[in-house]
């Protein structure tokens, strides 16, 4: 946990990583969204 975008780096050339984000099962969709919104 925490080196997964430096471990897939040589599998995944050309890809653009970026720190991903764990939530909780409970997370409500308003906040799922708002997250994602971040990568549009």
């Amino acid at each position: 946990m925490g080196n997964t975008n430096t471990e897939l780096a040589d599998s995944c050339k050309g890809a653009d990583l970026r720190r991903g984000r764990r939530f909780d099962a409970g997370t409500g969709e308003i906040e799922l969204k708002e997250w994602a919104e971040n990568f549009l």
